[in-house]
């Protein structure tokens, strides 16, 4: 009896928690349950599962964690929702040079209230505080992480993206990120889930719009300083670029570059030392000697900043007019950083049309600010990337330029 009871009952086979990119950091979306055959969504009720500390918002079945709406599915996708702590991967501890990001692998507590019946008519018994299996990254698990040993000997952890479909003779250009220093981790793929600077690129080249590499170098530690100084790591990255260049199929003359804050400076230093290596840099929220970048006349930037962020803003106009008073073409522009996708991607196109090779664009007043946030030193700072990785324009802008 007990043999025939279980050959007419199914069950849950996994249970994965599903994180996406934001610009504030990975977030858990929903939790994808695996049954062990296909469950008819119309029998279903999102009230017949709970999940400890989370509110459940909707219920869909489909074929993949990750999959489209379907009517019946072996997964059920439970969307959810709860405060912002509890959803987030990202734990920042500390200010300044010694603030650390850790990243959070949330074990979830899933319940199935009453027993269900699968499409077959089978029997998915109910259970109660079952964990979760596993977590899906998104677009972070298609980057490898690896390690490059330098000329001398040092070692730097490092996160690629390969172009998913390739074509024998083509080559791709290569996308450089690095990351803010508050973003400094023991945690080698905190690059790809701080946020959106690295990701966005994937996403894009994973669905043939712009494909490219994409390179996120791992920094455990402060970099980058105010004083416009770099450590090791910043010709380390370059060279790591080198070794790129010559084992994969990229176009050397679409080498591009992007960082936010810490980041953005080690680029600006990096293009300085190495002129016309770039064909382009998006420059997010970073500063650099406004003395030497005079002689970045002749590189393609877009620099974005905040007009409220107090180092940002003022040391990168100062240098962006050093850059016109040296003979650079320069265009200048503000925008709110709370107006939709297609204005703000109608305002960058409109500034690329003066035909500059050096913009300037700073997010107006407390734009960058959401309302229900504190406006705290950090906040227009931080917020900057949250907002300036979203820009299409900019996106497109970057990929536009060529040595």
């Amino acid at each position: 009896m007990q043999a025939q009871r279980r050959q007419e009952e199914a069950g849950v086979i996994g249970i994965t928690a599903v994180t996406s990119a934001y610009g504030a950091g990975q977030r858990l979306t929903s939790v994808a349950l695996e049954y062990s055959e296909a469950m008819d969504g119309s029998r279903l009720t999102a009230d017949d599962y709970a999940i400890e500390g989370l509110q459940i918002t909707g219920m869909c079945t489909s074929d993949a964690a990750r999959g489209e709406i379907d009517w019946t599915g072996r997964f059920v996708q439970l969307l959810v929702d709860g405060d912002p702590a509890s959803l987030s991967l990202c734990e920042h501890v500390g200010r300044g040079p010694a603030a650390r990001l850790s990243i959070r692998r949330p074990v979830l507590s899933v319940t199935q209230k009453r027993d269900l019946v699968t499409a077959s008519g089978r029997t998915a018994p109910a259970f109660s505080g079952r964990p979760t299996t596993g977590i899906d990254y998104g677009i972070a698990e298609r980057f490898s992480t690896m390690t490059f040993t330098t000329r001398n000997g040092r070692k730097l952890d490092y996160n690629l993206y390969i172009p998913e479909h390739m074509v024998a003779g083509q080559t791709y250009p290569i996308v450089l990120f690095m990351h803010d220093a508050g973003s400094c981790s023991q945690d080698t793929d905190a690059p790809l889930l701080q946020g959106t600077g690295a990701t966005v690129w994937a996403i894009e080249s994973y669905y043939s719009r712009r494909p490219c590499f994409v390179l996120a170098p791992h920094y455990p530690n402060v970099c980058a300083s105010d004083d416009f100084r770099v450590t090791w790591e910043a010709e380390a990255t370059v060279e790591l670029l080198e070794f790129l260049c010559a084992s994969y199929p990229v176009d050397r003359r679409r080498i591009y570059g992007t960082g936010q804050s810490m980041g953005c400076m080690m680029l600006c230093e990096l293009m300085l030392c190495h002129p016309r290596f770039f064909a382009g840099c998006l420059l997010v929220a970073g500063q650099w000697d406004p003395e030497r970048m005079k002689a970045a006349k002749e590189e393609n930037l877009w620099v974005i900043v905040s007009s409220g962020d107090a180092k940002a803003f003022p040391i990168m106009r100062k240098a962006m007019d050093n850059l016109r008073d040296a003979g650079g073409n320069v265009c200048m522009s503000h925008i709110s950083a709370r107006a939709d996708a297609a204005w703000l991607d109608a305002a960058i196109r409109s500034q690329k049309q003066k035909g500059a090779n050096l913009n300037f664009t700073w997010f107006e007043g407390r734009s960058v600010i959401p309302d229900a946030q504190d406006v705290n030193p950090g906040a227009h700072h931080v917020n900057t990337w949250v907002k300036a990785y979203d820009i299409k324009a900019l996106r497109e802008w970057l990929f536009e330029q060529r040595l």
